[in-house]
C-alpha cells in the first residue's frame, strides 16, 4: 500500500507543481522583461524540486513516502498468521467425494436430548446450482435412520429424516457462496424447536419438532460432506466443526457471544456437553481428525485436504 499511496502521490505533486508555478511567479510582479526569460526556468525549478523530495533527497515527505521496512512485514504476517484458521477444502467431485467420516466412542449422546451444531463453511458454485440440487453438509446414519443437514442452491438449509419424520427447509439467501460463514443448526426440545443462526445471527426458527438424539450414539456413523450412497458431495470450505449434546441447546445469547471464539480453553473443551470440536489442525496426522474435547472420536479425511483461511479485517 505504500508503494501505490507513494505513486499516486507524486503524480499529483509534480501534476500540481507544473500548474501552479506560472501563477504563483505572478505574485512577485516582476518586469515584462523578467516575465519573457524567467518563467521557464522557475517552472523546472519548481518540478526538479517536487521530484528531488519525493524522492526521498529532501526532507518535508520522508515519513510519508518511507517503505515499509523487513521488521514490519515480519510482524504484520505475523499477526494475520494468529487469525489464520486451518480448514478443509472439498473438491465436490462425484467419482470419488471428499469427506470426513467419523464415530464416537462412547454413549454418551443417548443421554442427551438437544444438539447444537456448528461449522464454518464457505460454499462454492451455488450459483450454478439449482433450487432442487443440494450439497450434504452433515450426516448422522444409523441400521434405520438417517439424518441430514443440506444446502441447497439457492441458499436455503433443510433438515432431513429418513425415517418418515417431516422434513424441513429454510427460506433462500440463509447462506452464501465464496464468502466463510458460521452456521449454526440447533435441535431444541419441543419448545425451542428447529433454528438456524448464521454468524451469531437467528434466521429462523421451525415449528415443527424431530429430536436428533434418536439417530445418533455410538454405533452411528457420521459423515461432514457426502451422504452415505457417496452423493451430493459438499464443494467449498469447511473448518471449527463443532457438536454439543444436552439436555438443552446453546442459547441464541451463547452462540451470538461465542460465533468467533476460540474454544480451545479449559473451560470449554472439559464441558460435559462438548462432545466434538474438529479444528483441522492434525498435523501429526494429516489424515485423521483431531477431536478438542474430553471424548473419545475415531475419524478419518477421504480425500479432502488441508487449507489455512484467513478472516478479512
Amino acid at each position: 500500500m505504500a508503494d501505490e499511496y507513494h505513486f499516486d502521490r507524486r503524480k499529483y505533486l509534480v501534476t500540481t507543481a507544473v500548474g501552479i508555478a506560472p501563477l504563483a511567479g505572478c505574485t512577485d510582479d516582476p518586469s515584462e522583461e523578467d516575465r519573457d526569460t524567467e518563467p521557464d526556468s522557475r517552472d523546472e525549478e519548481s518540478v526538479q524540486e517536487v521530484t528531488e523530495n519525493d524522492s526521498g533527497d529532501g526532507d518535508s515527505n520522508q515519513e510519508e513516502t518511507e517503505p515499509v521496512t523487513d521488521e514490519e512485514e515480519e510482524v504484520q504476517d505475523q499477526e494475520e498468521s494468529e487469525d489464520s484458521v486451518m480448514t478443509l477444502r472439498f473438491d465436490g467431485g462425484e467419482s470419488d467425494p471428499d469427506y470426513v467420516e467419523f464415530s464416537i466412542s462412547e454413549a454418551r449422546l443417548r443421554l442427551g436430548s438437544a444438539y447444537t451444531l456448528e461449522w464454518l463453511i464457505s460454499p462454492d458454485d451455488l450459483t450454478e446450482m439449482s433450487h432442487r440440487e443440494h450439497y450434504t453438509l452433515f450426516e448422522a446414519q444409523e441400521e434405520v435412520a438417517t439424518e441430514r443437514i443440506l444446502l441447497y442452491g439457492d441458499g436455503s438449509i433443510e433438515f432431513y429424516s429418513r425415517d418418515g419424520s417431516r422434513v424441513t427447509r429454510t427460506e433462500s439467501d440463509v447462506i452464501i457462496e465464496d464468502s466463510m460463514q458460521r452456521l449454526s443448526i440447533v435441535y431444541g426440545t419441543s419448545a425451542d424447536r428447529r433454528k438456524v443462526f448464521v454468524d451469531g445471527d437467528l434466521k429462523e426458527i421451525h415449528e415443527d419438532y424431530t429430536p436428533l438424539y434418536s439417530h445418533i450414539d455410538n454405533t452411528a456413523d457420521l459423515r461432514l460432506g457426502v451422504d452415505d450412497n457417496n452423493e451430493n458431495p459438499f464443494a467449498g470450505v469447511m473448518g471449527d466443526f463443532r457438536l454439543f449434546a444436552n439436555d438443552e441447546p446453546k442459547s441464541e445469547e451463547w452462540i451470538s457471544e461465542h460465533a468467533d471464539k476460540d474454544l480451545t480453553d479449559r473451560e470449554y473443551y472439559e464441558s460435559e456437553d462438548f462432545v466434538i470440536y474438529f479444528r483441522f489442525d492434525n498435523e501429526d496426522n494429516m489424515s485423521q481428525v483431531k477431536n478438542y474435547t474430553s471424548y473419545s472420536v475415531e475419524s478419518e479425511i477421504r480425500g479432502a485436504e488441508y487449507v489455512e483461511y484467513t478472516p478479512s479485517r
